[in-house]
């Protein structure tokens, strides 16, 4: 199964999942999230910014490559099938898993929404691409 699978296009579908995480949590949900976690930034979360960053790249790239090992599997064929894997995913295990870890931690459900919305989007978008692209 390893050897069908495009690992340039599963980098690429990684590079968007990232991008569409530094929009999600900047110019879209940025401040509203921060608030809800009573995140103010310090010097020194600065400076470990570089490192988060590489960290969070590597895990969007296990989660494109697990989506292209079930897009494997599925096969969807259409974009309207990439979409209904993606969010199957995305829903099934993101939203669910983050839903509890919340509902346990106390945080409102609207942090859960942007959390977890971030991850059924960028999984959603990297199964479009996987799929049209493969």
């Amino acid at each position: 199964m390893f050897a069908n699978l495009n690992y340039i296009h599963i980098f690429v579908a990684g590079i968007v999942y990232f991008i569409i995480g530094a929009l999600w949590y900047s110019v879209l949900f940025g401040k509203i999230w921060a608030g809800m976690l009573g995140l103010v930034p310090a010097e020194a979360d600065k400076k470990q910014m570089p490192r988060m960053f590489a960290t969070t790249f590597a895990l969007n790239l296990v989660i494109t490559f697990s989506t292209a090992c079930v897009l494997h599997f599925v096969d969807p064929g259409t974009c309207v099938g990439a979409l209904k894997t993606g969010l199957l995913l995305g829903v099934g295990f993101t939203l669910t898993s983050t839903a509890m870890n919340n509902m346990y931690a106390k945080r409102p459900f609207k942090l859960t929404l942007i959390d977890a919305g971030y991850h059924i989007t960028g999984i959603c978008v990297a199964a479009l691409i996987l799929t049209r692209w493969m």
